[in-house]
């Protein structure tokens, strides 16, 4: 069995060069092929068989993490069983149900998982092979060890470069922050553990755990805050945005023709947004906080200033909930979308034709022309104006928050807790500044005030664009 997603048409040394170090500008797009596994034997071989393609290419492809096999047949997706004949469906169920009979019900065997080196597999078996994987050229121009701002033995703190994802995508691990960071550590390339993300195109501060521990004992950390841990960002506009608490309702993974997956943010009725107060009516969507607490005009230089300008306005924001793409989204609903995104500076401009006709009483709004994310989807890697400034966590206000039991929160969480807490007691403040500068860097110290503090200097930090904008640094 084998089946096709959406594949470019390529010839074989236009596939081969997918796994170019350093890739290509630009991806030739998706291809993935579901085998079976006909016969026992070497992974490699099934594939390489199957998909008629060079034993040493999928190896490489396992490599990138972009193989995966399990010993017994998923079922298949929902959304691909229109497309699949009656004939094909029976078939897959056959093959599920032996496998079943024959490895028993362990869910573990009915997951694809990722194979990063070539393995035995057998008859029956399923493997989907990403043939032409995602690729993040910026994870190959930037000095990984240069950006490692913290290194202890249960977590890395990273200056993320923007155009690399922190994450590993289903057809690439080898080019995300934890791989990259992991082999800058000498560590094999899923050594590391994902405690919190960043958008691609966003720079700055992400911890990386090293021990299911410490991730779990950081997710419990950003599972309640505010009260526990707090998130600074800096971002880049041409309009000031209004100082204050703002408040918007978004509707998060909005998608329809075509569209790139974006968060629709709303007002608040009553023009509540700007001041922060509760709207009189009750509003549909989740509830979007975020405290602007300073905005400054600044110059930028190099790459940055050819792309953005010689000026712009940099606001430094807290954090106070966290949904997807919230900073971009409410900046966007302001009218101050951020530098770089073109994603939401579309959206901005739709959102303010919208407003604009409801304030005409205007019962139809104009439809918007089809196709406003086509810019966005050609280039969704690039820099944006957004970075993770600080990053500062208060272990006291967790232990405070357990013992009055006013923390909502699993007895497993709780189990967790009490089993690290000794350990990670000397982190009674975790605060952790952004800087892509080697001088900045080189002033970072350790102070054993009540615990761990990583402190950067007074002069807050620099920066960083990677080599899709060599020499964009930002200077007041």
């Amino acid at each position: 069995m084998a089946s096709k997603d959406d594949i470019p048409t390529l010839n074989l040394q236009q596939t081969l060069e997918v796994v170019k170090v350093p890739p290509n500008p630009t991806n030739p797009g998706a291809r993935v092929e579901h085998l079976e596994v006909t016969a026992d034997g070497l992974l490699s071989d099934v594939v390489a068989t199957a998909l008629q393609l060079p034993a040493w290419f999928v190896l490489e492809l396992m490599r990138f993490g972009a193989v995966h096999y399990s010993p017994i047949m998923p079922p298949p997706a929902a959304a691909a069983r229109p497309r699949m004949s009656q004939q094909h469906l029976q078939h897959v169920e056959q093959l599920r149900a032996a496998g079943l009979a024959r490895h028993g019900r362990n869910p573990a065997l009915q997951h694809p998982k990722r194979c990063l080196q070539d393995t035995a597999v057998a008859a029956g078996g399923y493997v989907r092979v990403h043939v032409h994987p995602k690729r993040f050229p910026a994870a190959h121009s930037c000095d990984w060890r240069a950006v490692i701002l913290a290194d202890a033995r249960e977590y890395v703190v990273v200056d993320k470069p923007p155009g690399v994802q922190v994450p590993p995508t289903v057809d690439n691990l080898l080019e995300s922050v934890v791989a990259c960071t992991a082999a800058a550590l000498g560590l094999p390339p899923d050594a590391l553990l994902n405690t919190h993300r960043l958008d691609a195109g966003t720079s700055g501060v992400v911890v990386l755990a090293k021990t299911s521990g410490f991730a779990a004992w950081f997710n419990l950390l950003l599972k309640n805050k505010p009260q526990n841990v707090v998130k600074v960002y800096r971002c880049l506009t041409d309009k000031p945005p209004p100082l204050g608490l703002l408040v918007h309702y978004a509707t998060m993974r909005v998608r329809a023709g075509g569209e790139p997956a974006h968060t629709r943010m709303r007002r608040p009725a009553g023009g509540a947004a700007a001041t922060g107060g509760r709207a009189a009516v009750q509003e549909k969507g989740a509830r979007c906080e975020l405290v602007v607490l300073q905005v400054e005009q600044v110059q930028l230089t190099g790459q940055a200033a050819a792309e953005w300008g010689a000026t712009a306005y940099e606001a430094t924001l807290q954090l106070i909930t966290g949904r997807t793409h919230q900073i971009r989204a409410q900046m966007a609903a302001e009218g101050c979308p951020l530098l770089g995104d073109q994603l939401y500076q579309a959206l901005a401009g739709m959102w303010q034709k919208e407003r604009e006709q409801q304030q005409q009483q205007q019962q139809q709004p104009e439809a918007v022309s089809s196709g406003w994310g086509r810019i966005y989807q050609e280039d969704p890697l690039r820099p944006i104006g957004l970075q993770a400034h600080v990053l500062r966590g208060s272990l006291s206000s967790l232990t405070c928050s357990l013992l009055r039991g006013s923390m909502k929160t699993s007895r497993t969480y709780k189990t967790i807790y009490v089993k690290y807490v000794n350990q990670y007691s000397r982190v009674w403040g975790l605060m952790v500044m952004a800087s892509s500068s080697s001088t900045l860097k080189a002033a970072w110290h350790l102070k054993a005030l009540a615990g761990l503090q990583l402190l950067g200097p007074a002069v807050g930090s620099g920066w960083s664009f990677g080599l899709a904008s060599p020499g964009g640094d930002l200077s007041n």
